[in-house]
């Protein structure tokens, strides 16, 4: 069987959780007083762990219907790659 294309790993960056931190601040910015919470999720939080080079972020936000008006920041994405 062939493995999955699109599927890349590598190793741990240290710069990761800078690079999370940096977007939860640019999504705090973007839509202010949307999110309740913004957390780093993922292989990526993991020290030492080869990872897909990509930051997840999860968000809590008070009422679904106050995400709505805020959907265009939030659908075009803040992280690399984005």
């Amino acid at each position: 069987m062939s493995e999955p294309s699109g599927i890349h790993a590598v190793d741990y960056d240290p710069s990761w959780p800078r690079q999370a931190a940096t977007a939860i601040d640019a999504l705090r910015a973007a839509a202010p007083g949307l999110f309740l919470k913004i957390e780093h999720i993922g292989s990526t939080t993991v020290p030492g762990l080869a990872a897909k080079p990509v930051i997840d972020l999860m968000t809590a936000v008070h009422d679904l219907g106050h995400a709505a008006f805020h959907h265009n920041v939030v659908a075009a994405g803040t992280g690399p790659g984005e």
